[in-house]
């Protein structure tokens, strides 16, 4: 078998597979020296407005030359904070791409970092740093550095929270930002809280088994990764004296960096020796986390962004985000001193409900004991046995459970009256399983059907609540490109009309498969007001998603009946569960990630 039979090209996914070939009838694979002034010059052309920044205000927008750095004011900064955010905000510290030669601050991916940053109530500080050949290594990352360096200096300043500054940057800015995570690390001077790698380049030697198989195919191949790696070192590329802030793949040790998100397309030159750092990451002991997304090209989601592939990739990425700073406010937590004082002067056994309100409290815990009859008792102590008028179908529950409820379209459970309301936080758990027998093979909604629901509570006209299973359209409203996820669904306005009705959907970041269908999967969702966000927590499968309450929408109490098996949407049941339902638990407060694992794991909340 020859060489070139080895290196068979991998296919192209068939969203990107025509604007691939778009892009390539006006510009090559192959970028080689004589073209750099013509890159700089196309990406300058895309070089976003104040207006296109500041998008109608959502962020303000500051621009700070580091003239410490550079007397000439050829360094500097792009600050774009979350418009009325009245607390520290974590940042985006963001280095563009250009493959070290071009590209500025306010290049076409920076839409990109403030599309996430809007998403997740984040600023974005992006540097403008000097470029190779005219200013080669160190200076690029040095300015890089000095840059976040600078930033974090001055979070009093702008209203950042100095101890969440994560790097991200895309291909040379990937390359840049795991640069300056081992500058950070190394001098101990600063610190981030992760990095942010997307398509990185991160070996000058550019000997990798995919840049020998994708040279000449996709918009940067091996060609082009040697064009900028010397444009960055000149003869040096290649050899034993490159600096790992240059090329992070040198580094001796990678252990002690940041957690990081590691990604790159399969139809791309970059993608092995992403392979290689993420895995190099893992093996050191650090927190890494891998995407690699079939059929991609270099920087898909900035080409193609309403492809399916980039919308995945980008809620993977702002998951990721979520969770790193989820797990940083734990750690605060239980690094706060006066917290652990306070609780250490109190005789916590004796704390009532009103004053241990940072724990959920149980309202209702059906445990589906009874195995008979038409009826459920509530375990809580509050009353709430859930009833059906027909005949149940008892099955056997999750593993460790006593037992579950099958549902048909007639089956329905319902109490007497509400468990939680919408003017406080609260939390729903439940096991839920797709039946085959009624969803058939192909997992797919019967025509009109958007949601199946488990568990709901029913207000006046509708639920305040849904918990199940909701489709996504992807690409947006009219594509008809449908996907199932897991869904907890938020609604404080009362439908009381024929008008609108507002709704907050949660959705898990993975898709529902086939093969999820006859499995037990826990499920949570979490309606947490003072943060002001509804979520999902998938434990089983280690997914969640969330989703941002719009400001000062109207809350109300629906708190008439809790419902299995279906929801309540002006005046008839929709929605109706095509599977089993096993416990299910209902508190007020609010539930994290960790209660949401100890519930899975050991039946209790974390620290019980």
């Amino acid at each position: 078998m020859t060489a070139a039979e080895n290196l068979r090209v991998p296919p192209v996914d068939h969203e990107l597979d025509g604007p691939l070939r778009d892009i390539l009838s006006r510009r090559p694979s192959s970028i080689t020296p004589d073209r750099i002034l013509t890159d700089r010059k196309h990406i300058d052309e895309a070089r976003l407005t104040d207006a296109e920044i500041t998008r109608d205000g959502a962020f303000t927008l500051t621009t700070e030359k580091l003239l410490g750095r550079d007397p000439s004011g050829a360094v500097s900064v792009l600050i774009a904070r979350p418009t009325g955010a009245t607390g520290p905000v974590p940042v985006a510290y963001a280095i563009h791409g250009g493959g070290m030669f071009a590209g500025h601050n306010r290049s076409a991916e920076l839409s990109r970092d403030l599309d996430q940053a809007q998403e997740l109530g984040i600023a974005v500080v992006s540097i403008d740093y000097r470029l190779a050949p005219e200013h080669p290594d160190p200076t690029p990352v040095d300015d890089c550095y000095a840059g976040l360096v600078w930033t974090i200096a001055n979070a009093d300043r702008f209203g950042f929270d100095p101890e969440r500054v994560f790097v991200t940057g895309a291909s040379a800015g990937g390359a840049l930002a795991a640069g300056v995570a081992l500058k950070a690390r190394d001098t101990g001077e600063v610190s981030v809280m992760g990095q942010l790698l997307l398509c990185p380049m991160t070996d000058d030697r550019v000997d990798s088994r995919s840049s020998r198989q994708m040279d000449g195919h996709g918009i940067w191949d091996s060609t082009s990764s040697v064009t900028g790696w010397t444009a960055l070192l000149g003869d040096r590329r290649g050899g034993p004296d490159v600096s790992p802030y240059a090329a992070p793949a040198r580094a001796a040790s990678l252990a002690g960096l940041p957690p990081a998100y590691v990604e790159a397309g399969a139809f791309e030159a970059l993608r092995d020796e992403t392979i290689a750092y993420a895995a190099r990451l893992s093996a050191e002991g650090v927190d890494a986390e891998l995407h690699v997304w079939g059929g991609a090209f270099h920087s898909f989601d900035e080409w193609v962004p309403d492809a399916t592939v980039s919308h995945t990739a980008r809620r993977a990425r702002a998951d990721w985000l979520r969770r790193l700073f989820a797990a940083a406010d734990r750690t605060d937590h239980m690094n706060d001193t006066n917290h652990v004082n306070e609780l250490n002067d109190r005789n916590v056994s004796a704390m009532t409900d009103a004053e241990n309100n940072n724990r959920p409290v149980l309202k209702g815990f059906w445990e589906m004991t009874d195995g008979s009859g038409s009826s459920v008792a509530d375990s809580s102590g509050n009353g709430l046995t859930l009833t059906t008028a027909g005949e149940p179908n008892w099955v056997s529950g999750p593993e460790g459970t006593a037992g579950a409820l099958s549902f048909s379209a007639s089956m329905s459970f319902a109490s007497e009256s509400g468990a939680v309301v919408t003017d406080q936080s609260f939390s729903v758990a439940a096991w839920l399983r797709l039946d085959s027998a009624l969803v058939g093979a192909e997992l797919r909604f019967p025509k009109d059907w958007y949601a199946w629901t488990a568990v709901a509570q029913s207000g006046s006209y509708h639920s305040p609540f849904y918990l199940g299973v909701r489709n996504i359209e992807y690409g947006g409203e009219g594509t008809g490109d449908f996907h199932m996820h897991w869904n907890f669904t938020a609604s404080p306005i009362d439908g009381s009309d024929d008008g609108p009705v507002d709704w907050v959907h949660a959705y898990s970041s993975k898709e529902l498969t086939p093969a999820e269908v006859d499995q037990w999967v826990f499920v949570v969702g979490v309606y947490d007001l003072e943060a002001g966000v509804a979520r999902i927590h998938v434990p089983t499968h280690a997914d969640r998603g969330e989703e941002k309450l719009p400001e000062g929408w109207p809350t109300w109490n629906g708190d008439l009946s809790v419902q299995l098996g279906h929801a309540w949407f002006r005046d008839e049941y929709v929605d109706q569960w095509p599977g089993s339902v096993g416990p299910v638990r209902i508190y007020s407060g609010v539930l994290t990630e960790a209660d949401a694992t100890s519930l899975y794991e050991r039946g209790q909340l974390a620290g019980e």
